[in-house]
């Protein structure tokens, strides 16, 4: 009989250290796993963020690109003002960039 008591005692010794085993393992799993998801939250959120800025940037290009078509399709003497400009600029360096009125 002593001997069916000890066996019953070291065979609940050893289910309750597994109890407890499993137990701290599946803690551990459980803030693991909520490490990740709070990662995977953040890294989502971010790109969220990111793709965002980068369809925002898009539409600014295009905005941008269809303005600096028009600008140049609706006036078509800015080649020649800028032309006039780097004339006048050439001539005043010729001259030392003093004008006439000052002489």
């Amino acid at each position: 009989m002593p001997n069916l008591l000890h066996l019953l005692q070291t065979e609940y010794d050893a289910l309750i250290l597994e109890l407890f085993d499993t137990r701290q393992a599946l803690e551990q799993t459980r803030k693991e796993l909520s490490q990740s998801l709070y990662q995977n939250d953040a890294a989502v959120r971010v790109i969220a963020r990111l793709a965002m800025e980068r369809d925002e940037a898009r539409q600014q290009l295009v905005l941008q690109q269809q303005t600096v078509v028009s600008g140049t399709t609706d006036d078509p003497n800015q080649p020649a003002t800028k032309k006039q400009k780097t004339s006048t600029t050439t001539e005043e360096s010729a001259t030392g960039g003093e004008s006439d009125d000052l002489m």
